[in-house]
Order: structure tokens, then C-alpha cells, then sequence
């Protein structure tokens, strides 16, 4: 449902930005959607595979949060843990490891990842296109009262988005790990999620290739993605060189 309305929010921006939504176009805009044909936007999107984009981004250099697959603990992994499966969102596929004991129980009970537990001090999701961020937005506590599942910070837990008006408060390491998340993924545009550690760095949680607008309360961003894919069609659908 939310990226139904998302879709349908930015189809309208679309229309009114002069382009005609048709189905049976050559030109095609993949909002979280895998599409091969050749005039396509984010046409490598490829079905959402966590585990292909993670491969990808740290070939890319991209800092992510420590993780891996299966049962075999790599060395010096730290624990605290939260066991991920392939598929979820808003934290419903997030569960608790506290030692290495516990890795084959939560694969037996059918998670297939894990990530490493890093202390940070916030939470930013950066939009970006082609190289160019177009807002950034800081995940804040604002209904603490509804803090009560297991899993990260999301708006079940009481977290709401709010976009960030000073880039002096933006670590500028934020904008270099999301153009390489870009790079490294063969997106066009995506939403990177990205922890600030309370050691200094920039960890990359995953790209969204399809993310939610109207639940984080970020039309405008959304209008200004729309912007870019217009005058992506009226230019004629340039290929990105990456």
C-alpha cells in the first residue's frame, strides 16, 4: 500500500509536469519494479535482493554495517547481532542474536542474514539522483510511548523523518556513502539509509529503490525526483556512464 501511494502520488506529479503516463510506452520509470527494457530509469533495481545489493556495495567500497549469511560466524564479528530475513520491512524481519550460540537457531527458524549491532548517535535517509542528493532526512524519536517491538527504528517504534535544513548537521561522509551506493547498485535514484556511529563513521543500511513518501512526509522531495525524471524524458532518456 505505501509504495501504491507513493506510485500514485508520483504519476500525478508526472501529468502535471506535462509527461503522459502510458503503459504501452517505449520509456519506462522503475519505481522499485525490475524492468529490462532498454529506455528504462533504475532499470537494475532486479527484484530487491538485500543480499546482491550488500555483495555489490562493499565491492563498490561502500561502508556498510557489518553482516553475513548463514551459520558460520566470520571472525572478529561482534556481537550484539539482530538475525535479518531476505524479505521485510519496517523492522518486522529484525530478531535479536546476543552471541554466536544463537546463529544456527535463528537460521533453522528461517532467517538467513545477520548484521552486527553498531552504536550511533542518528539515523539519515538521503535521497539521490544520478549523483545528486536532493534532500536528506534525520529519523527522530517523537512518540516514545510507542517503543515497545523488537527491531530497529521505524514508525511503529514512535520514529517520524524530518528533513534536515542545515548541512552543517549532515556529516560529509553521508553524501560521499550514498553517490557510492549509486555507483556501486547501478541506480539511477534511490533513498540510502545510512547509521551514524557513535565512533564517527557513516555505516549504509540498505539502498530503497521504492521509498515510502507519504508516511515520512517528504512530497517535496518526491516532487523534485519528479522534476529530474522529466527532464530525464525530454532529454532523451540519456544512459548513466557509471
Amino acid at each position: 500500500n505505501v509504495a501504491k501511494q507513493t506510485g500514485a502520488l508520483l504519476k500525478a506529479y508526472l501529468t502535471e509536469r506535462g509527461l503522459t503516463i502510458d503503459k504501452n510506452s517505449p520509456i519506462t520509470i522503475s519505481y522499485g519494479i525490475s524492468c529490462v527494457d532498454v529506455n528504462t530509469l533504475n532499470a537494475n533495481v532486479g527484484g530487491g535482493d538485500k543480499i546482491k545489493r550488500l555483495i555489490q556495495m562493499n565491492e563498490g567500497g561502500v561502508r556498510t554495517v557489518p553482516w553475513f549469511q548463514g551459520s558460520n560466524v566470520p571472525r572478529g564479528f561482534k556481537f550484539p547481532a539482530y538475525a535479518r530475513a531476505i524479505a521485510g520491512h519496517g523492522g518486522t524481519d529484525i530478531m535479536p542474536v546476543m552471541q554466536a550460540q544463537e546463529v544456527p537457531w535463528r537460521v533453522a527458524a528461517g532467517f538467513s542474514w545477520f548484521s552486527s549491532y553498531i552504536p550511533f548517535s542518528t539515523e539519515f535517509r538521503a535521497w539521490i539522483f544520478r549523483g545528486e542528493i536532493l534532500d536528506i532526512y534525520e529519523k527522530v524519536m517523537e512518540r516514545p510511548h510507542e517503543y515497545v517491538h523488537v527491531g530497529g527504528r521505524n514508525f511503529r517504534q514512535g520514529f517520524e523523518f524530518k528533513k534536515v535544513t542545515d548541512s552543517l548537521n549532515v556529516p560529509d561522509d553521508v553524501t560521499l556513502q550514498a553517490r557510492k551506493v549509486l555507483k556501486a547498485v547501478k541506480f539511477d535514484f534511490a533513498a540510502i539509509d545510512m547509521l551514524y556511529g557513535e565512533d564517527g563513521k557513516v555505516y549504509v543500511l540498505e539502498a530503497n529503490s521504492a521509498p515510502g513518501c507519504i508516511r515520512s512526509h517528504c512530497e517535496s522531495t518526491l516532487a523534485k525526483l519528479a522534476d529530474r525524471m522529466t527532464t530525464w524524458v525530454q532529454n532523451g532518456c540519456p544512459t548513466r556512464t557509471y
